[in-house]
């Protein structure tokens, strides 16, 4: 091979190294990485639960629509069916947060107003025309003693029928048959008064307006949930450590409608319960007009986080 030919012969081999030294280098750069992953990362949310218990007996805010416990609704906390002056009624109530997050608050409030009612003696078991000699009563809550006068109202329909003879009470849930005889007088009879729609009462002609929601009044004390050691007023006023004054009540016209306020102070943090002792006074200034008349209400509580 002439000298020519050699030459470019290796120069031909030293552009060839070049590019493999250059391709090595690349290589060599791109073969450094570091890297890290975060996996299954996930955004769940706790619970708020509200138990009631009265009596034993607990409803759970889980058991209704959208965690709002409505129907059937939680037990009766006062069922009193023969009030008198300077009478002071008393019921148990614990609520429970069984959930998982706390509670900032417990507000509570009435949903609706408390009503003003002829209080009702009892139920009618069975339909009875405005001639009839006796009427069927289903839980009867007092005796009915001979001569008192009482009136089915179904409506518009009115009746009324004086007791011959005087009937005991056969405790609630059960029937009471009770001897009467027509009064003469009503409206719209001949009437067939049917169950499910008739109201029964007494029949008093000095009973005027039923105003039992301006007259009775309410105080919550808040106590130990397992030992009932007072804790301290919460309503109307809050004042720990000491007990309300049941005669400095609200009446129950003037309890919170339809707007919920806090309880007391403080929240229910997640498997604490808080229990409350509620109070209803009857004044002494009650009289012969408010006899057979009666005040219904309704209590709703909720937590909020």
């Amino acid at each position: 091979m002439n000298r020519k030919r050699v030459k470019q012969y290796l120069m031909l081999l030293l552009a060839i190294g070049v590019i493999a030294v250059v391709a090595s280098g690349s290589g060599t750069f791109a073969s450094f990485q570091a890297e890290t992953q975060n996996d299954n990362n996930t955004f769940a949310t706790g619970t708020l639960f509200l138990h009631n218990e009265v009596s034993g007996t607990t409803c759970t805010s889980e058991s209704g629509s959208n965690n709002l416990q409505a129907s059937p609704a939680c037990q009766t906390l006062f069922s009193v069916a023969t009030l008198s002056p300077t009478k002071t009624s008393t019921a148990d109530l614990k609520l429970t947060n069984a959930g998982s997050v706390n509670s900032a608050d417990i507000k509570w409030d009435l949903p609706t107003a408390c009503g003003d009612a002829a209080a009702p003696i009892g139920t009618l078991n069975a339909s009875v025309t405005d001639t009839a000699t006796s009427i069927v009563v289903t839980s009867l809550s007092q005796d009915l003693v001979a001569n008192t006068v009482i009136k089915l109202t179904d409506g518009s329909s009115t009746k009324s029928f004086k007791v011959t003879t005087t009937t005991a009470t056969a405790g609630v849930g059960n029937n009471t048959t009770v001897p009467v005889t027509p009064v003469a007088g009503g409206t719209n009879n001949p009437h067939t008064y049917a169950t499910g729609t008739t109201v029964i009462t007494f029949d008093l002609g000095f009973t005027t307006t039923p105003a039992l929601c301006s007259k009775l009044k309410l105080s919550i004390d808040e106590v130990d949930p397992t030992t009932a050691t007072e804790i301290g007023c919460v309503y109307p006023s809050v004042t720990n450590g000491v007990a309300c004054v049941v005669a400095n009540g609200t009446t129950l016209d003037s309890v919170p409608t339809g707007a919920l306020t806090a309880l007391g102070t403080g929240g229910l943090n997640a498997g604490q319960t808080r229990r409350y002792v509620l109070s209803v006074l009857t004044p002494s200034s009650l009289g012969n007009s408010d006899m057979t008349t009666q005040a219904k209400f309704s209590l709703l509580w909720q937590l909020e986080h």
